[in-house]
């Protein structure tokens, strides 16, 4: 294949790949992967937030202050989930 490839002369960049990797299906973009349907569950215990008996600390900076299950299963602190741009898991379920 990358023979054939070494002997084909069109012109080929990554425009025309990415063009052509959407056109088959081969690339999701962030807004077609969409997060599964249903309750946001803590990834360590597979509970909702008000179920969880894990030691709830923020993923990034270990703060145990106003931490909360955020839409990835994981735990941020105010700071970090808005440095990361997380949404709350309670947002989700409305």
């Amino acid at each position: 294949m990358l023979a054939d490839r070494a002997n084909d002369r069109t012109p080929y960049n990554k425009q025309q790949a990415l063009l052509a990797a959407t056109l088959c299906g081969q690339v999701k973009f962030l807004l077609e992967i969409a997060m599964p349907y249903g309750p946001v569950l803590c990834v360590q215990c597979d509970k909702s937030e008000h179920d969880c008996t894990c030691e709830k600390y923020c993923t990034i900076c270990k703060s145990l202050d106003n931490v909360h299950l955020c839409t990835d299963g994981l735990y941020y602190c105010p700071d970090c989930r808005e440095a990361c741009d997380v949404a709350l898991a309670e947002s989700r379920e409305r």
